[in-house]
């Protein structure tokens, strides 16, 4: 991507799956309300969490975080730095914790390890929506999986061309 220093979407995988990060330039600001504590994308707030900013400016409330929607085959995947899931929906939770629809998010440490993960985690999750812009790639469950990873890919930073490409499937 043009203007975007080498190390933009390394630092964005780190601080969407990583959580809380301080100390970390970034873009706008955004919050959100999860179970009684606020959310603040903006990278000096004192609850700085970017994955969770990011699913609200996609217009999705975080009911709860959580893994055990991930295909077991592609939580321990070669490359796989870290994972992240997240029981989503559209606007409010309504008191819910576990919804139908499901966001997760894979951060892999290399090209070879992306291009891997993006077909593993189609291959495991065949009814899913999978979205893949080195180094994350994104998995969408639920009645909602396709509206939902569309509203989050227009909520994240356009991709960098590092000729991995950007893949999706529905």
């Amino acid at each position: 991507m043009r203007g975007r220093p080498g190390w933009f979407l390394p630092t964005l995988a780190a601080l969407l799956i990583g959580g809380a990060v301080s100390g970390c330039g970034g873009g706008g600001s955004a919050s959100s309300t999860t179970a009684g504590s606020t959310t603040s994308a903006a990278p000096s707030g004192a609850h700085h969490d970017p994955a969770k900013a990011y699913l609200d400016q996609a217009g999705l409330a975080v009911c709860s975080e959580g893994s055990r929607d991930f295909p077991p085959s592609v939580t321990d995947l070669p490359g796989m730095q870290s994972a992240r899931g997240f029981y989503v929906a559209n606007g409010s939770c309504k008191g819910a914790t576990v919804t139908p629809n499901f966001i997760g998010a894979l951060a892999f440490t290399s090209p070879e390890s992306f291009n891997s993960g993006v077909a593993s985690v189609k291959a495991a999750s065949p009814k899913g929506a999978v979205y893949g812009t080195y180094p994350l790639v994104i998995l969408a469950t639920g009645p909602a999986k396709d509206a939902n990873l569309d509203a989050l890919k227009k909520a994240l930073p356009p991709p960098r061309d590092t000729g991995t490409g950007t893949v999706s499937s529905g």
